[in-house]
């Protein structure tokens, strides 16, 4: 409360005045406060406590949910996981076809090698060759699919969680280095099939039809994009783990380990399709309790 009255002289003051009107005497005022019961400054209700769980909104342009449990974008999310659920069935086809081409590979074979005296001789099998590029053609173009696939769901999903912008990044390299590795190989075998031209049927392969530092080039970079193929498909990994943390199911986490296995990898696939279909039923309604993992 403020001073009325002058202490010196008793007169009235003026209010805010420092010194009285009629003495001149100083006057000393009191800090107003608020009641106790004076409402708390109102903020927007998206501003809501780190770690609460009260649904917040995404706000456009944002890398990612406000904060923990804001609800998700169905149109996204639905794109995300279908594009998820073709990439896993993509992978099963190739699963199965690789399977099959592991048990027949002593069947099919696009070089007969034979030993004639002290020398060696190679020569092309046409059958075996054309079998072995069909198959090849085919595994590249559902592998490029499958990762255009997952690609396109980690991108879809950055905007509203930016855990998977990295993973998105990653698939991307994965997909250029086994399109590389392949033009390479394909050159490495051209290579080789010269080689064989340059000997002639029934003769010995010797080193004058072999340029060996072609050889070494096309093999030193089928080395290193084979390192950048691995780095990506550890990137490809880590995005469908974090597919688990976001949708609450470990189906994709474990489904992410089994890829790593050889020919366990069909089970992999398997829980990644379940969990994506899963994931579709249950739209909106699970969301990732935590900004990590």
């Amino acid at each position: 409360m403020s001073v009325a009255t002058c202490p010196s002289c008793g007169a009235e003051t003026v209010p805010g005045a420092s010194f009285c009107a009629h003495c001149g005497a100083a006057l000393a005022w009191k800090a107003t406060v608020l009641p106790s019961s004076a409402p708390a400054p109102a903020f927007p209700p998206s501003f809501g406590r780190v770690g609460s769980s009260a649904p917040g909104p995404v706000y456009p342009g944002f890398p990612g949910p406000l904060r923990p449990g804001a609800p998700s974008n169905g149109p996204v999310e639905r794109k995300a996981l279908t594009s998820v659920q073709w990439a896993a069935v993509l992978a099963l086809v190739g699963a199965v076809l690789s399977a099959v081409s592991l048990v027949d590979s002593g069947t099919i074979s696009a070089f007969e090698i034979s030993t004639v005296g002290s020398g060696t001789t190679i020569t092309v099998s046409s059958t075996g060759l054309s079998i072995l590029a069909v198959i090849s053609v085919v595994g590249l173009a559902l592998t490029i699919v499958e990762l255009l696939l997952y690609r396109r769901a980690f991108r879809a999903l950055t905007p509203v969680d930016a855990r998977f912008s990295t993973p998105a990044v990653l698939v991307l390299a994965f997909l250029v280095a086994v399109v590389l590795v392949a033009v390479l190989l394909v050159a490495l075998f051209a290579a080789l099939l010269q080689s064989l031209s340059c000997v002639g049927a029934g003769n010995p392969l010797t080193s004058a039809c072999l340029n060996v530092g072609a050889l070494v080039a096309l093999g030193v970079g089928i080395i290193v994009l084979a390192i950048v193929a691995l780095i990506g498909y550890i990137g490809l990994l880590v995005g469908i783990w974090r597919l688990g943390t976001r949708y609450g199911d470990s189906m994709f986490k474990v489904g992410a380990v089994l890829l790593i296995i050889p020919l366990i990898g069909i089970a992999g696939a398997v829980l990644i399709l379940v969990a994506a279909r899963a994931a579709l039923r249950g739209l909106g309604t699970t969301v990732s309790p935590s900004g990590f993992g």
